[in-house]
């Protein structure tokens, strides 16, 4: 995988830092800054060819952006027993704390014999190179496979891979943009757009 030559580099910085002056939704932990994410080992041959695509699930808004990894919005008890029994063994939230409270997701997935993986995010302010750092160190262990990673509609799923597709695999900003609303990007891209340095649709 490929590192961001300096230029990309500043470019996700100062879009990150112009997003944390904008943002409506505060961290729930003070913002790292996307510097701090590390590049994901590279992928060998022998990894691809052990990870197919992620087994079908009848889950809301249901994508498969990578091999083995199904993305999508909040999963039912039914769904979490489904994704069980077709093998999954990795399920990966990104809703928030305030959100989960109460919730019994994590205890399910266990009852269940998955690993509950828990990546927080509010909201933009999330999207940071710890939560990066975070995602890639599951998406880096081959026994996670596969995995589900959501959100509450898969929205949070999407942006957080487009601006690690940006950093980590090294992509141009517009086909990271790209690979993150195929994933389930929606009303995040304005916040996308700006820490990959793309214009913004909707501008204040």
């Amino acid at each position: 995988m490929l590192e961001l030559n300096r230029q990309a580099r500043m470019m996700l910085l100062g879009g990150l830092f112009l997003l944390g002056c904008t943002s409506t939704q505060p961290a729930e932990e003070p913002a790292a800054p996307i510097e701090a994410a590390e590049a994901a080992p590279a992928a060998t041959p022998a990894d691809s060819e052990a990870k197919e695509k992620a087994p079908d699930l009848d889950l809301l808004n249901a994508r498969y952006p990578l091999p083995g990894v199904l993305t999508g919005g909040q999963p039912s008890w039914e769904q979490l027993a489904e994704a069980s029994k077709e093998g999954y063994k990795t399920i990966v939230n990104l809703r928030s704390l305030r959100e989960t409270a109460g919730e019994e997701e994590a205890a399910e997935v266990a009852k269940l014999g998955m690993r509950y993986v828990a990546i927080p995010l509010a909201g933009s302010a999330d999207l940071t190179g710890d939560n990066v750092d975070a995602l890639n160190a599951v998406l880096a262990d081959e026994s996670a496979y596969p995995m589900m990673i959501h959100c509450g509609s898969g929205n949070r799923v999407g942006a957080l891979l487009a601006v690690r597709a940006a950093y980590t695999e090294g992509m141009e900003a517009a086909d990271a943009l790209a690979f993150g609303l195929e994933a389930g990007l929606t009303t995040l891209e304005d916040p996308v757009r700006s820490i990959l340095g793309l214009p913004v649709q909707h501008p204040e």
